[in-house]
C-alpha cells in the first residue's frame, strides 16, 4: 500500500537541526558519508474536521569521514528531525495500526524535502564535494523500532 495515494502532507516542520564540523575540509578533499533516515509514526489528536491525521517524524543522521578510515571521529555531524502531519483524502478511513506498516512509503516525498533543507547548508559549511543521493532506492524496514534506515 502506497500511503502517498490516500494522504497529502498537511504540515511540515524543522524541529531539530545540530551540526558539528570538527576540522577544515578542503573543497578538493575526499569524505565519504553515510547517510542514514528514520521514519517514526506517531498518533495525532484528530481534527474537528473529521480527517484522519497522522504524524511522521523523520530523523536524518549524515557523518562524514575520510575515505581510507583510521580516525574514530567524524569529520562531520549533521543530525536533523521534521514532523510531517499527513491527512487522509481518500479511501475508507485508515486507523492507526495499518499506517505504521506502511508508513515507510512516505518516506519518497519526506527525503527530497530533507535534501532541500540540507543542501545549502552543506554549501555554506564548505562541503559542497558532499552529494547526497537523489532517490531512495534501498528501503529496509526495522519492524521492532518501526523506522527506516536508508544507507
Amino acid at each position: 500500500m502506497n500511503l502517498l495515494e490516500q494522504f497529502s502532507l498537511r504540515h511540515l516542520q524543522l524541529s531539530h537541526l545540530h551540526v558539528e564540523l570538527r576540522e577544515v575540509i578542503e573543497r578538493d578533499q575526499a569524505v565519504q558519508s553515510h547517510v542514514e533516515l528514520n521514519l517514526t509514526p506517531r498518533e495525532m489528536k484528530q481534527p474537528p474536521d473529521g480527517g484522519i491525521t497522522y504524524q511522521i517524524t523523520a530523523r536524518l543522521t549524515c557523518l562524514g569521514s575520510k575515505p581510507e578510515g583510521g580516525a574514530d571521529e567524524p569529520l562531520f555531524n549533521i543530525q536533523l528531525v521534521m514532523h510531517a502531519a499527513y491527512q487522509q483524502f481518500r479511501g475508507e478511513p485508515l486507523d492507526f495500526a495499518e499506517f505504521s506498516r506502511h508508513h515507510t512509503t512516505l518516506a519518497r516525498q519526506l527525503y527530497p524535502m530533507i535534501q532541500l533543507q540540507l543542501r545549502p547548508l552543506l554549501l555554506q559549511l564548505g562541503l559542497e564535494q558532499i552529494t547526497l543521493p537523489l532517490d531512495i532506492v534501498d528501503l529496509a524496514v526495522v519492524p521492532e523500532s518501526r523506522s527506516t534506515s536508508v544507507h
